[in-house]
């Protein structure tokens, strides 16, 4: 599921000419903000496979086809209620006006989505608190290892990155879910959304120090910042 993402979201990112105007400037920056963060989430994802003694594997995601588990990739059913789009994901690469929804659909905040812990899950915060439940269940047998791990390529930040116990894995799946629908609110906000509703507000869940991922748009969820790229109607 974090690999997914990646070339979808640089393709949006190339499809936009940052020189047109202002709004095209800070589109692309918000967007390439998020495939930054999409990086690291996998290699924090592929850390925590890697402690539970499991390898990871880099399945090519499939596009344009509804997708298959594991094959293809995402096992994803959210109700977005931005877009009011529902169902499996099925993304097809495009540009950003293309693409908008569906980056929204993947990004959609947990406090949205209600159902059993059970694939299709209804949003990425969903799958984690699955992938918890199991890991918590198996704590005492898993490995932990830290054998293959990494953190150089996203060195000095302030959060957790390499699992080597139980709480650590807690800690980098607040990272990721934080990051990608923002903290979670009970109860959820209403229309209008904005960015400023879906917040990283923990400022230790923040990616720091990586120059495509500057201040402030650090300080906001991809959700969020999808949002703000949606009102710049490019």
């Amino acid at each position: 599921v974090e690999l997914y993402p990646v070339p979808l979201y640089l393709s949006a990112c190339a499809s936009i000419n940052s020189a047109a105007s202002a709004n095209a400037a800070a589109a692309f920056a918000s967007v390439q903000s998020v495939c930054t963060e999409e990086m690291m989430h996998m290699q924090l994802a592929a850390n925590m496979c890697l402690a539970l003694g499991t390898t990871p594997n880099f399945t090519a995601p499939v596009y344009g086809v509804t997708p298959t588990f594991p094959d293809g990739t995402p096992i994803l059913d959210p109700d977005d209620p931005v877009t009011g789009n529902s169902g499996i994901l099925n993304a097809s690469i495009g540009n950003i006006t293309q693409l908008l929804p569906t980056m929204l659909d993947i990004e959609v905040p947990t406090e949205f989505e209600a159902g059993a812990l059970l694939p299709p899950y209804h949003s990425i915060g969903q799958m984690y608190d699955a992938l918890l439940g199991l890991a918590r269940l198996c704590r005492s047998s898993a490995p932990w290892s830290l054998t293959n791990q990494q953190s150089s390529f996203f060195a000095v930040q302030p959060f957790t990155q390499t699992i080597g116990s139980y709480n650590d894995m807690v800690s980098a799946v607040g990272v990721i879910c934080e990051q990608g629908e923002g903290q979670a609110q009970s109860p959820p906000p209403n229309p209008p959304y904005t960015a400023s509703q879906f917040m990283i507000p923990d400022v230790n869940d923040q990616l720091v120090g990586a120059k495509s991922d500057p201040s402030p748009l650090n300080t906001y969820s991809h959700f969020g910042r999808f949002l703000t790229v949606q009102g710049y109607n490019l």
